[in-house]
């Protein structure tokens, strides 16, 4: 109702347009899905060094601790397939010796880090940072130091491998530390695709790297 007696209105009843659009609303949480190419390159028993490539997938889920600061959760799995490797036998060059089984290189890594986002309008470059781990599943031994087989002599193992029960290689943890770059574009309110490059280092050895690259096509969800 009007204001009796030529009163003015109260604000309340004017209706004012809002100064931003829905698409320009902070977000403050984001989940994004990646199927990623990733490939390993360590030194494993047996094997020559060189690129194990693979195909995978990695979810991040992101919280904003400020403004263009994220929180980043990562889990990843990838895996690569492996061929048998084989030797010369130092005593007879006739004869031929396996070094290490067929099969597959499984990986299954979560990490915990930092992503700080330029805000672009649309447009989201991403720089992150963080540390995690990796449990690393590979063929059974047909040597020392391989996975299932008998320890090294001085009580080592393969890469992700740790001595265990009977002084026995099992699996263990690798832990990392990594960075990488992406982008991300808005679609709308609350979609994005992007693409993202991460580099990893052993946590150990951090000088040494990459380790372990995944490229990734991002597809993302925002609330």
């Amino acid at each position: 109702m009007r204001a009796p007696h030529g009163q003015p209105q109260h604000d309340q009843a004017i209706w004012r347009a809002p100064l931003t659009d829905r698409s320009g609303r902070r977000r403050r949480v984001a989940l994004t899905l990646q199927p990623a190419f990733a490939a390993w390159r360590l030194a494993f028993i047996g094997r020559p060094t060189r690129p194990i490539r693979g195909l995978g997938v990695i979810a991040d889920l992101d919280v904003q601790v400020w403004r263009t600061l994220w929180l980043r959760v990562s889990a990843s799995h990838t895996v690569h397939p492996l061929e048998a490797a084989y030797t010369r036998d130092e005593e007879n060059d006739d004869e031929i010796v396996k070094t290490a089984a067929s099969g597959m290189l499984q990986s299954t890594g979560v990490a915990l880090g930092a992503a700080y986002a330029f805000d672009l309008g649309r447009v989201l470059p991403l720089i992150e940072a963080g540390v995690g781990g990796f449990r690393l599943s590979t063929p059974t031994a047909v040597q020392d130091g391989q996975r299932g087989g008998e320890c090294l002599s001085d009580g080592t193992c393969d890469a992700g491998l740790r001595r265990g029960a009977s002084a026995t290689c099992q699996i263990g943890v690798l832990p990392e530390l990594h960075a990488g770059l992406g982008v991300d574009v808005l679609l709308a309110q609350h979609w994005s695709v992007g693409a993202g490059l991460r580099y990893y280092a052993l946590l150990s050895a951090p000088g040494v790297f990459p380790i372990y690259l995944t490229g990734t096509a991002r597809l993302g969800v925002r609330w």
